[in-house]
């Protein structure tokens, strides 16, 4: 069941990271489609030969937030309408964590990863996250957080909480959402 999820989880993020550079002139719809069949193919062909499948524990643990979050946008062109986040919403998220990242690496003295295990931070974390996400009014970011938190406590993929909520492909795929907003921002949309 764990290796279902892990292969669930980062088939979406390879779907939505590679339908628009691989397939820019069909058009979002299109794209997001040919990008599920061609990440379906490569996660069926990972699951048959272990030096692929070697290659994609490199990516792993893929968080469950983050693949919610691909196919989310891989499901707008099709009518899914989740509350866009401000741009202001990301840089904080980025900056924040980055330097998650820079302390459970272990360059400053605390280290917030180790919080995820056990204890009341997992728990306090949902609890500031679904409270956001219901002032918000954004059932993505609900979503997120409580499917991180069941999955985490049915004890599928890492037994750490962190893992499931975010991972460190979430860096750039929040510098892509801040590049697509530039570049918005740019032609005046």
């Amino acid at each position: 069941m764990a290796e279902l999820y892990e292969y669930a989880c980062l088939g979406l993020v390879a779907a939505w990271a590679i339908s628009r550079p691989l397939f820019p002139a069909l058009g979002a719809g299109r794209a997001a489609l040919a990008g599920l069949a061609l990440a379906g193919a490569l996660m069926m062909w990972q699951w048959l030969d272990p030096g692929v499948a070697a290659l994609a524990a490199l990516f792993s643990p893929v968080s469950l937030g983050l693949a919610l979050l691909a196919g989310a946008d891989l499901a707008r062109p099709f009518g899914l309408r989740p509350r866009r986040w401000g741009t202001g919403e990301m840089l904080v998220l980025l900056v924040a964590y980055v330097a998650f990242l820079h302390a459970a690496l272990g360059w400053m003295q605390f280290d917030p990863y180790a919080q995820g295990y056990a204890g009341v931070a997992p728990a306090m974390l949902a609890l500031v996250l679904g409270g956001y996400a219901f002032w918000r009014r954004d059932g993505l970011l609900a979503a997120i957080t409580l499917g991180a938190q069941l999955a985490w406590l049915s004890g599928i993929g890492s037994e750490n909480f962190f893992d499931h909520l975010a991972g460190a492909l979430l860096v750039p795929a929040l510098l892509i959402g801040l590049a697509r907003r530039l570049r918005q921002w740019r032609r005046g949309d």
